[in-house]
C-alpha cells in the first residue's frame, strides 16, 4: 500500500526520495508511523510500479538489440545465457565506433567496474584514443 502511495513521487524524476523522505509522507500524509525497513520496502515496491522489475528489462533486451542493429548499421551485439535462459553476458559495439576505429590510434584500452545491489558483476569498456588525445569508446 505505501508503495502504491508514494509511486507518483517517483514519475519524471531520476531518484525520489528516499527511506526516509517515504517515512515522512507516511506521517504527513497517511498519518502513520512507519519503520524504516517498511519505508525502504516501499520505496522498492514504487520503483517496480514506476521503472519494472530487473527481470523484466532482462527480457526486453533482446528486442532492444534488434532494433539497435536495425537502426545503426554495422551495430554488433550478442547475448549469452546460461542453460536456463538466465542473462550471462552481453556485448554492444555501434557500427559508427567500429568504422571510426580506423581513424584512431591502435592502442585499445579495457577497463572495467564491479557492479554493486542484488545482481552484482562487472561492467567491462573497451576504449581507444583519438588524433586529439579524447577517449574513443569501441566496446
Amino acid at each position: 500500500m505505501i508503495g502504491e502511495q508514494v509511486a507518483p513521487q517517483y514519475i519524471g524524476v531520476e531518484k525520489g526520495p528516499g527511506p526516509k523522505g517515504v517515512q515522512t509522507f507516511a506521517r504527513m500524509e497517511l498519518g502513520a508511523q512507519i519503520s524504516y525497513y517498511k519505508a525502504w520496502r516501499g520505496r522498492k515496491h514504487a520503483h517496480t510500479l514506476i521503472r519494472g522489475s530487473p527481470e523484466q528489462s532482462f527480457h526486453v533486451l533482446p528486442s532492444y538489440f534488434h532494433m539497435l542493429e536495425k537502426l545503426n548499421p554495422g551495430t554488433v551485439t550478442r547475448i549469452e545465457v546460461d542453460g536456463e535462459t538466465r542473462f550471462k553476458y552481453l556485448f554492444l559495439a555501434f557500427g559508427v565506433a567500429i568504422r571510426g576505429f580506423r581513424y584512431m590510434r591502435k592502442v585499445v584500452g579495457i577497463d572495467g567496474t564491479f557492479l554493486k545491489g542484488q545482481y552484482r558483476g562487472v561492467l567491462l569498456v573497451a576504449t581507444t584514443q583519438d588524433g586529439n588525445g579524447q577517449c574513443y569508446p569501441l566496446a
